[in-house]
């Protein structure tokens, strides 16, 4: 958990500190820049997000299944993320094309980011407290989450995928 989460709390750090500018301050190839800065941004987040659905949460799920216990915390991880709808806002600014309507939305972008940014922080130290304590204690047969290096690869793969699945 600590090498993914600290480049997922990078992200969201940058993004934060991307939003705090006024965008119409900027020229349209700067802020076609900015935009596309947070966009990219925001996938990578999605990306880990994803990448520790399908590789851990699942892996928890299936190992509480077997235990016969229910744990609503593993079970409806990630379910309402706000990601996606912060990555069709940067859209939506990237193609308008008068002032008032490209300030509205990244105020409404802004607005978004600080939302999910004081989420995803409280998030992210209920599963280093919560789930890193249940992965670790899961080091048996049936429970085997793969090292970094395999979860890099996955990355590397879906930072790949990504684009072409958006396109």
């Amino acid at each position: 958990y600590r090498d993914p989460h600290t480049r997922m709390k990078e992200l969201i750090v940058s993004v934060v500190e991307i939003i705090q500018q006024e965008l119409l301050n900027f020229n349209h190839q700067e802020r076609e820049g900015i935009l596309q800065s947070v966009y990219w941004r925001m996938w990578e987040l999605k990306t880990h997000e994803i990448i520790e659905n399908v590789f851990i949460m699942n892996k928890l799920q299936e190992r509480l299944r077997i235990l016969e216990v229910y744990n609503q915390r593993v079970c409806n991880c990630h379910e309402d993320s706000s990601l996606l709808s912060i990555l069709d806002l940067v859209e939506v600014l990237h193609s308008s094309s008068d002032t008032t309507t490209t300030n509205q939305y990244w105020h409404r972008l802004q607005t978004a980011v600080y939302a999910f940014m004081e989420e995803f922080f409280s998030h992210m130290e209920e599963e280093e407290n919560t789930f890193q304590v249940k992965a670790q204690n899961g080091r048996s047969p049936q429970f085997r989450v793969p090292n970094v290096s395999h979860f890099l690869k996955v990355g590397k793969r879906w930072e790949i995928k990504v684009p072409r699945l958006k396109s």
